[in-house]
């Protein structure tokens, strides 16, 4: 476990910080995204023990920490445990008037898992309208185009389906990249 850095050393690490001819640079593999996850699994499952309701917490925009972990790209393993933590999530709007799946559209995502998983748990919200009265599919499209981002073009595939598709699969939460890569291989 890394000490604590001094305000000087928080300075010299953070993003975007020039790196020393020295310094170590650490480049992220699959192996430490699975440890990522890991790790944000246990604290997220820590803070769902210790404060059950701090999942249905918002701060002064509206935003609950599924928006929040939604704009930081969080894995889907992350998101699928706060949405069974607490469906209705998928359904609540920031002050903004955006849903989980307007940010997903608006940031990218981590894996077109997590796109399905928000779908799964709320179908309605591919139909749902912004403060700008854009749907998340129109979001996605003049914020990235489709190909401005990871995964973008299976995002605004998936957003292209009806709701009904995702109602039929249920909220079942695996698997969800591989349907949607097998789904659009003959579009």
């Amino acid at each position: 476990r890394p000490n604590s850095l001094s305000p000087m050393n928080r300075a010299k690490s953070a993003p975007g910080a020039p790196v020393s001819a020295g310094a170590t640079v650490f480049v992220t593999t699959p192996r430490s995204n699975k440890r990522r996850d890991h790790y944000s699994l246990l604290v997220l499952n820590s803070l769902l023990d210790a404060h059950p309701k701090g999942i249905r917490t918002d701060s002064e925009g509206g935003r609950l920490p599924l928006h929040t972990a939604i704009s930081g790209l969080a894995s889907a393993k992350v998101i699928r445990t706060m949405l069974r933590a607490y469906p209705d999530s998928a359904k609540q709007r920031t002050k903004d008037g955006y849903l989980p799946l307007h940010l997903a559209a608006h940031w990218g995502v981590s894996s077109l898992d997590v796109v399905a998983a928000i779908l799964r748990t709320y179908p309605d919200a591919s139909v749902g309208r912004n403060r700008f009265e854009r749907t998340p599919l129109e979001e996605a499209l003049v914020i990235a185009g489709e190909n401005g981002r990871p995964h973008q073009v299976g995002l605004v595939r998936s957003l292209r389906r009806h709701p009904s598709h995702w109602a039929a699969a249920g909220p079942s939460a695996t698997g969800a990249s591989a349907e949607l890569n097998v789904a659009f291989s003959g579009m």
